[in-house]
């Protein structure tokens, strides 16, 4: 092992600067590469921001207050493009790259606090495929591992102060209304403080800060919501998936093994303990709820920051010779295929946003506004559609969200539960299969085995031609005007 060259480490001011912003341009090209391709779920938030825009308050469907979002700060930031007569999409794309800039940033700063080279640091966040798309995709996940970030930098700078942790704890807050499991990042980062650096008093200070504000939180959702959790809660959260857990950071750990490295090394410097606390402990918390349903191992990105810390200072412990042949072996070449990857995620994204977007569109020029749809990935569709929507996944619908789930963990993360005998008891106008809806083929469905027995008795599988492509849908038999026509006008929907 060779002693830490202090060039690498610490590199001139304007060296340091130029790297940074060498590395900012790269990322930002290689996330531009993308294009638009913004994922279903981030609609959900779009339709909950312009209803709190048309003044129908921060809900799904108008008159149903349902918390079927996990991240009120981002979907209220999302009012701003309708205030200001912006697409939505491409707005989110504007904070997902400028949360990108923040979190670019204080990874550098978090690094160089700990005496690790913070323009390295950078680049292992700058070259990371999984959050370049995550920041094109919609979500909050850049902007909520950005407000992780800062939150960490001013906690530790707070600490070796000797400063009451007050702007750390206000950015845990602000995280804590973007993603509801902040509280517990916060708990885990002063539970560091605690065990390593004895700070019993200003942590303890800092629990009653946020638990405050955590109480104001819980009373407005109560008093709007009549819930104590948010809705996503019910629909997501059913038990311990362990299993599907360990699959899901083995998916993520197989494109970062530096980050898994440097994990392993992290123990041998005493400074970093309190946050290899913070990682490992909200690793296991990740794994326990079975990960998420995404290529992209988003629920493990909000701590990129200190994966680049760990991963950076596994290499500096190193000679020159052996740094490179690490960065090839377990940097570059999983980032490569990585990236590969990603290529085809958001292909896939891109693809879908345009289908259903045409399909969406269809609906709300050739169906009455009183029409009710009834689908699962309730997002562009219904956005575009702006027709009333029953979620039959249970995120914006609290029946749904607390229908027992048999073998829990053994499905798609977060896409469990069901209902359907509750769905159709409603009748909706339309059903939006969740396979084969928008092809350039007509499909005829059959009735899925699951659904009641009165299902295919008043729906009717359909096909309509929009331009070279067709929505196959299920439409209630009552609303169709020629029931021997199997290519029905656009006269014959509700």
């Amino acid at each position: 092992m060779g002693s830490i060259d202090q060039s690498v480490k610490n590199p001139p001011r304007f060296r340091r600067w130029h790297s940074f912003f060498l590395s900012l341009v790269i990322a930002i090209a290689i996330t531009s590469a993308y294009g638009l391709c913004t994922q279903d779920d981030a609609f959900i938030s779009f339709r909950y921001a312009e209803n709190v825009w048309l003044g129908h308050g921060l809900v799904f469907n108008a008159g149903e207050r349902v918390e079927g979002i996990s991240n009120p700060l981002w979907t209220l930031l999302c009012v701003f493009p309708f205030a200001l007569g912006l697409d939505p999409a491409f707005f989110s794309v504007l904070m997902g790259l400028a949360s990108l800039v923040l979190l670019m940033w204080g990874t550098m700063r978090l690094a160089e606090h700990f005496s690790i080279a913070g323009w390295m640091a950078v680049w292992i966040v700058a070259l990371d495929p999984s959050l370049l798309l995550e920041s094109m995709e919609g979500l909050e996940t850049t902007f909520y591992a950005a407000l992780i970030c800062w939150s960490i930098v001013w906690g530790v700078r707070e600490a070796k102060d000797d400063r009451p942790f007050v702007r750390s704890t206000f950015l845990f807050a602000l995280a804590s209304i973007t993603r509801p499991d902040a509280p517990y990042l916060f708990a885990l980062f002063h539970l560091g403080q605690i065990v390593f650096r004895k700070q019993w008093k200003r942590s303890f200070w800092a629990g009653v800060g946020l638990g405050a504000f955590l109480a104001v939180i819980t009373a407005l959702r109560l008093g709007y919501y009549g819930e104590y959790l948010p809705n996503t809660f019910y629909a997501k959260v059913g038990g311990l998936a362990w299993e599907r857990g360990l699959l899901y950071l083995q998916r993520y750990f197989q494109y970062h093994l530096l980050i898994l490295v440097g994990i392993l090394f992290a123990w041998k410097g005493r400074s970093l303990r309190p946050l290899l606390l913070v990682y490992i402990g909200y690793v296991l918390y990740v794994c326990s709820i079975g990960g998420d349903f995404k290529p992209t191992s988003r629920f493990l990105l909000p701590l990129t920051s200190i994966g680049a810390v760990f991963a950076v200072g596994f290499i500096q412990r190193w000679s020159r010779p052996v740094q490179l042949l690490a960065l090839i072996l377990l940097f570059v070449a999983p980032r490569y295929l990585l990236f590969r990857k990603s290529q085809g995620w958001a292909q896939t994204r891109r693809s879908n946003l345009i289908a259903r977007r045409v399909a969406g569109e269809w609906i709300r020029s050739h169906t009455s506004p009183n029409v009710v749809l009834a689908m699962h990935s309730v997002g562009v569709i219904p956005f575009y559609a702006k027709r009333k929507t029953i979620d039959m996944w249970g995120l914006n619908d609290k029946v749904i969200a607390r229908t027992p789930v048999e073998n829990f963990g053994s499905g798609m993360a977060g896409h469990e539960r069901s209902n359907p005998s509750y769905v159709f008891a409603q009748k909706p106008d339309l059903y939006l299969p969740e396979d084969d809806l928008f092809l350039p083929k007509k499909v005829e469905h059959s009735a899925p085995k699951d659904y009641p027995a009165s299902f295919a008795n008043d729906y009717r599988s359909i096909s309509i031609q929009i331009e070279a492509s067709w929505l196959n849908i299920w439409v209630r038999k009552d609303l169709i005007q020629d029931k021997t026509n199997s290519k029905p006008s656009q006269e014959a929907l509700p």
